[in-house]
C-alpha cells in the first residue's frame, strides 16, 4: 500500500476515534456523562469555529511577502470567503455513550455526517463521504483506548508502592540534607510565604531513587501487563515506521543498564531546589534550577496557591539566550523580562496559569487557563474556558481561543453540551462493503476508499450550494480553479 494510502487510512482513523469522542469539549465532569447514560439519555455537543480574517490575513502577508496590492486583494478575498463559511458551519455531535452521530452543517442542511458505534466486540464507522463503505477497527485496538474501571482500580491502588519511594526518597535524601529558613519571603506573582528550604539534588540521588522504582516494577505484573498492552496497542505504528516493539521486560533490562550507568559515572549536581511554603494558606512555590555540566540550563517553577472557592496554579518553565549568556549565575528576572520585551529572542519561556473554583450557589464548576509560549521571537498564547453544572440537569460549555505573534486572537472555537431527546437510528448496513482501517491495508481496499471517496465527494461539492447558498458558489469557483490552474472558472 502506497504512502499517499497510509496517510488517508490514518487519518481516518483519528477522525473516527475523535468524533465519538468530541463531547469531551465542552470539559465537563465525567461523572456527570456518565450518569446521563446510564439512565438512557444522550447528550449532544455543538462546536463552531471562527478565525479571525484580518488576524489571518496579517499573518499570512508576513510570511508570504507579497507585495502585488492584486496578488494581496485576490488572496485576502478567497480567505474572507472561506473564512465566512467556516464561520457558518456547526458540528454538533450526539452520543449515548456508546454511538454517536456526528455532522457537519449549517441551518440550511447537513454537508456530511458521520455515524461511529465503539463496543468491546466490534467498532465501526459509517460516513456519507465514503457511500458503500463501512469502516471497522479491530475490537482489541478499541479495548486499549477505553480500559475497564476494574483494570483502572487495579492500576492506580498498586501505585501506593511507588508513592512509598517518592517519600521515602524526599525525606531521607532530600529534606534531610536540606537548610530551613523561617521568616517572610514575598514572590510576585505567587504571594509571602513563611518558609523556604533549599537544597541540591545529584545524579547519584536520582540514580538511587530509580533504582527502588524498578524494584518495585519488576514485582508489579498489573502494571508490567498494562505497560504491554500500551506498547501493543502501538505496535502497527511502530512497525510502519520499522522500529521495533519493546517489551515491558525488555524496558526493565535496558532501565537496569540506564541506573547502573549513573551509578558508575562521576556524581553531578543536576539542580538546585528551592520550595516555599505557607502554613496558614498551605500555598506552595517551588522553583528548580536545572543544570547542564555546571552550568544552569533552565529555571522550572510550580506554584499551588489555593483560594476560598478554589485554587490558582502556574507553571513556568524558561530557558536563557545561550548566544548572550556569561559565565555565572544567571539573573533570571531579567531573563525573564528580555523575553517578555522583545530584547532577548534566543531565550525559550513557556507560561501556564490555571484557575478552578466552584460555585454552590450557582450550581457551577468553572476552569480557566492561559498558557504563552515565546520562542524564537514568536509569541503562541491559548486561552481555555470551560464550565459545567455540579448537579440537576447535564449543561456545559467550552472556548479555546488561540493567538500568534501577538496579534489579535487567531482561532476560537466555542462548544456546548447539554442533555437531549433528539434521536438517531443507526443507518442500514446492508450491503456496504467492510474495510478493516489500518496502517497495514492492502492495495484493494486502499482503491476501494479512493473509489468511494470519488463518488462522495462531488456529492458533498453538490451540497455546498444549498447548506452555504452565499458562500457556496464562489467556494466552488475558487475550488475549480485549484483543480484547473490557469482556466478561467465561471460561476
Amino acid at each position: 500500500m502506497n504512502q499517499g494510502l497510509k496517510r488517508i487510512a490514518a487519518m481516518m482513523m483519528a477522525l473516527m476515534l475523535m468524533l465519538t469522542g468530541l463531547s469531551a469539549l465542552a470539559q465537563a465532569p465525567a461523572a456527570t456523562e456518565a450518569e446521563v447514560f446510564a439512565r438512557g439519555g444522550r447528550i449532544k455537543t455543538e462546536t463552531n469555529i471562527d478565525v479571525n480574517p484580518e488576524t489571518l490575513n496579517g499573518i499570512l502577508a508576513m510570511f508570504t511577502g507579497m507585495s502585488s496590492q492584486e496578488g494581496q486583494d485576490a488572496q485576502t478575498a478567497i480567505i474572507n470567503t472561506v473564512l465566512d463559511a467556516l464561520r457558518k458551519l456547526t458540528v454538533s455531535v450526539v452520543t449515548d455513550g456508546k454511538t454517536a452521530y456526528a455532522s457537519v452543517g449549517s441551518e440550511n442542511g447537513e454537508l456530511f455526517n458521520f455515524f461511529a458505534s465503539m463496543g468491546t466486540e466490534e467498532s465501526f464507522a459509517l460516513t456519507n463521504l465514503l457511500p458503500g463503505i463501512e469502516l471497522s477497527l479491530p475490537a482489541n485496538l478499541i479495548s486499549s483506548f477505553t480500559p475497564q474501571l476494574e483494570d483502572a482500580q487495579n492500576l492506580f491502588g498498586g501505585l501506593s508502592a511507588y508513592a512509598d519511594v517518592a517519600m521515602t526518597f524526599v525525606n531521607e535524601e532530600l529534606l534531610a540534607k536540606s537548610s530551613l529558613e523561617e521568616g517572610s519571603f514575598a514572590l510576585e506573582g505567587s504571594g509571602t510565604f513563611d518558609s523556604k528550604v533549599s537544597l541540591e539534588l545529584r545524579s547519584h540521588q536520582v540514580a538511587d531513587m530509580l533504582d527502588g522504582m524498578l524494584k518495585v516494577f519488576k514485582e508489579d505484573k498489573p502494571m508490567q501487563e498494562q505497560m504491554d498492552t500500551a506498547l501493543k496497542s502501538g505496535a502497527v505504528n511502530a512497525q510502519a515506521m520499522g522500529q521495533p516493539v519493546p517489551s515491558s521486560q525488555e524496558m526493565i533490562k535496558e532501565l537496569e543498564k540506564g541506573v547502573a550507568g549513573m551509578k558508575e559515572a562521576a556524581d553531578q549536581k543536576l539542580a538546585n531546589l528551592t520550595l516555599y511554603t505557607a502554613n496558614e494558606s498551605e500555598a506552595m512555590h517551588m522553583e528548580a534550577e536545572i543544570l547542564s555540566n555546571e552550568t544552569p540550563a533552565a529555571l522550572l517553577s510550580v506554584a499551588v496557591v489555593p483560594g476560598v472557592s478554589g485554587e490558582d496554579m502556574h507553571f513556568s518553565l524558561l530557558m536563557p539566550d545561550t548566544t548572550a549568556q556569561t559565565e555565572g549565575p544567571v539573573d533570571w528576572a531579567a531573563a525573564r523580562q528580555g523575553v517578555l520585551s522583545g530584547t532577548q529572542p534566543y531565550a525559550t519561556l513557556f507560561d501556564a496559569a490555571f484557575n478552578k473554583k466552584t460555585d454552590e450557589a450557582a450550581n457551577r464548576e468553572e476552569m480557566k487557563g492561559n498558557i504563552d509560549l515565546y520562542v524564537m521571537g514568536i509569541n503562541i498564547g491559548m486561552v481555555i474556558d470551560s464550565g459545567a453544572n455540579i448537579s440537576g440537569d447535564y449543561a456545559s460549555d467550552g472556548s479555546f481561543i488561540l493567538s500568534a505573534l501577538g496579534a489579535g486572537p487567531l482561532l476560537t472555537v466555542t462548544s456546548k453540551g447539554y442533555e437531549s431527546k433528539e434521536e438517531f437510528a443507526a443507518p442500514s448496513r446492508e450491503g456496504l462493503k467492510k474495510i478493516a482501517l489500518s496502517e497495514q491495508m492492502s492495495e484493494e481496499s486502499g482503491n476501494e476508499i479512493m473509489a468511494a471517496l470519488q463518488t462522495g465527494l462531488p456529492q458533498l461539492i453538490e451540497r455546498l450550494s444549498t447548506v452555504l447558498p452565499e458562500e457556496g458558489p464562489m467556494l466552488l469557483t475558487i475550488l475549480g480553479s485549484m483543480m484547473n490552474p490557469g482556466t478561467p472558472s465561471q460561476q
